[in-house]
């Protein structure tokens, strides 16, 4: 799309000249880099064609370009980060004041598909041998930006909250273990994953959270092997009924709750470090439920990793939503998409019934989802939305009224 831009102007691949939206593409992507933050891109193209902003009749189409040029004028940023043209680049929140501005024009226009609305992202960064301190900035900027807190919990719609979740930030990491490792199996190949951000569990899932959907559903409570209920972490529960819980706590909130994908399970305990354990390279009783202790602990009992998640060494093993894949060829990084398929769920932690080996970081455990284990629960995720939808969503709204 768009006419070859002058020889000044930035090349591509080998030298062929960039198209106007290729360029504004790049321009984008150096402003989303350079805030650090997703950037918006808009694009307004007509019913059959995209015109390239530089087009000296661009002005003249008609008095709705003439709106929408004043309104991607608007949204330059002052850094410089728009050279020519129309198209925009500026952070979420500065988008959403300004398309509440002009709401009506830019949303009709979206709707009509004569403009294209994309969030760019920067690259995601690399957390790997990070300080606590740099780890918990990173949760601190990611939370601010989707207008959260670090820790939240969502209201129920029959009353009260759900679990207490914590805000995880995207970033980069090295999943599973190098062959130098001790302790180290054969099904913990190493490699790189990129996780979005996300929201996980601050506490395996409880008797007492877990009580309150089995009696709104009227299920039959799991049994607790007389060791008490209420903040014990809830064992004796299936893959599915793990699934069941998610799915009313997201019927129940308005958000999706799920469970992790191993890549993020492993991506949360680790919390930027690269050692056997969060703690470093052994792991004591006084740091996790472990080594045949006999049963479970109340959850909150043993220190916290840098996200400030609990529990992720020891006391339960945790369903993952994804598929066990000895050879990890990608299943780890995404959920079952049909839960009624055959093979084995991931699951991730170790327990109490284990000892120290079992809860390193990559340590993975797979069992078949239709079983129940006195050492088995789970801990619940839930997607973190992006503003860009909600904003366009109450757009539509006030459209309709």
């Amino acid at each position: 799309m768009g006419t070859p831009l002058p020889d000044d102007w930035k090349k591509f691949d080998g030298g062929r000249y960039l198209s106007g939206t290729e360029w504004e593409y790049l321009n984008a992507l150096e402003a989303a880099e350079k805030h650090e933050k997703p950037a918006i891109l808009v694009y307004h193209r007509t019913e059959k064609i995209a015109l390239d902003p530089d087009d000296p009749a661009f002005d003249s189409k008609s008095q709705q370009w003439h709106q929408v040029k004043q309104l991607f004028q608007s949204f330059a940023n002052p850094d410089g980060s728009i050279k020519r043209g129309y198209n925009a680049y500026l952070k979420l929140d500065e988008f959403r004041e300004q398309l509440n501005l002009h709401l009506r024009a830019v949303v009709r226009d979206i709707l009509d598909r004569k403009t294209t609305v994309l969030v760019i992202s920067p690259s995601v960064p690399p957390v790997l041998s990070v300080p606590a301190s740099q780890v918990q900035a990173l949760q601190c900027q990611a939370a601010q930006e989707l207008k959260l807190l670090v820790e939240f919990r969502d209201d129920l719609e029959s009353g009260g909250q759900g679990p207490v979740m914590v805000v995880i930030p995207a970033g980069r990491f090295l999943m599973g273990s190098s062959p130098e490792k001790p302790e180290r199996q054969d099904n913990e190949r190493q490699h790189e994953v990129e996780v979005a951000p996300f929201a996980l569990g601050k506490y395996a899932v409880t008797f007492e959270e877990y009580d309150r959907f089995v009696i709104a559903t009227d299920r039959k409570k799991p049994s607790d092997r007389d060791w008490g209920r209420g903040r014990l972490p809830v064992i004796n529960v299936t893959w599915f009924d793990a699934m069941a819980y998610a799915e009313w706590l997201s019927q129940q909130t308005g958000q999706t709750y799920r469970l992790p994908t191993e890549a993020e399970w492993e991506y949360a305990c680790r919390a930027g470090t690269t050692t056997p354990f969060y703690f470093g390279t052994t792991l004591s009783t006084n740091q996790a439920n472990h080594g045949f202790s006999g049963r479970t602990a109340e959850v909150g009992q043993f220190p916290a990793n840098a996200w400030g998640l609990h529990g992720m060494h020891g006391n339960v093993w945790e369903w993952t939503a994804s598929k066990y894949d000895e050879r990890y060829g990608g299943a780890e990084l995404r959920g079952v998409s049909d839960p009624n398929s055959d093979g084995s769920r991931a699951q991730r932690g170790g327990s109490w019934y284990d000892g120290p080996e079992r809860l390193r970081s990559a340590t993975r455990n797979w069992n078949d989802p239709r079983h129940r284990y006195f050492n088995g629960g789970f801990r619940l995720a839930r997607t973190l939305t992006s503003v860009l939808p909600t904003i366009i969503a109450s757009a539509c709204a006030v459209l309709s009224r």
